[in-house]
């Protein structure tokens, strides 16, 4: 029954000695009255007691003061998406690959751009495909070379027509990537995007995908790659 005021008084050493009964008990106004400062303190054992309801009144400030360990136990599942696209870059680098498995997909499709810019290649291949659909073409484009060349066969099987017409060049992509790619896939991609491939890229192109492609993009392949 203590006022969200008089926890906000709590020094650190008075925080830590706050059992997990004790934090679950709080109300999420209480929680969301605390500083942000003394949120950052909570030990990962603390940050993991707290239940649904709790962690949805945590703001902004709050939440971009949790550190590495307490990033690894926050149930992301329990949060709203709003919360979610509220994480630093840094912070969505910590997250284990089964917390990112857990993210629902509107919590995936609110990401930021420098949030998918910190995506690891782990955590782009924990994605299901049910995730992986939800990244916007926005979003895709956002992904830079070592992201793209750490895709593995399934998460580059998942990617939609619009994913892959969203890329600006095929040139982040591995050769191991390129020949990933189906004949439906391949058939799809502008004829500015199969201009940008390297010698090693199309050498990788299986015989199906050079069939699959039209008139128009044979035509649209520079002179030095035909």
């Amino acid at each position: 029954n203590l006022f969200s005021g008089q926890l906000s008084t709590l020094r650190s050493e008075q925080l830590l000695a706050l059992e997990s009964g004790d934090l679950r008990s709080l109300t999420s106004a209480q929680v969301g009255g605390l500083r942000s400062e003394q949120v950052g303190l909570l030990s990962a054992v603390q940050v993991g007691a707290l239940q649904s309801e709790q962690l949805r009144g945590l703001t902004t400030g709050q939440l971009r003061a949790l550190e590495s360990e307490d990033m690894r136990v926050l149930g992301l599942q329990q949060l709203s998406a709003e919360q979610v696209r509220a994480f630093s870059a840094a912070q969505v680098m910590l997250l284990e690959s089964e917390q990112v498995r857990r993210l629902r997909n509107d919590q995936i499709s609110m990401l930021g751009s420098e949030q998918v810019r910190a995506l690891k290649g782990a955590q782009l291949n924990a994605l299901e495909s049910g995730q992986f659909g939800a990244l916007s073409t926005g979003q895709v484009k956002m992904l830079v070379s070592e992201q793209l060349v750490s895709l593995d066969m399934t998460r580059i099987g998942m990617l939609s027509v619009a994913q892959l017409q969203a890329l600006n060049g095929l040139g982040g992509f591995g050769t191991e990537q390129i020949g990933w790619l189906s004949g439906g896939q391949v058939r799809n991609l502008f004829s500015g995007q199969l201009s940008t491939l390297r010698s090693e890229q199309l050498l990788a192109l299986e015989s199906g995908d050079l069939r699959s492609l039209t008139s128009a993009q044979v035509g649209g392949l520079r002179s030095e790659q035909v």
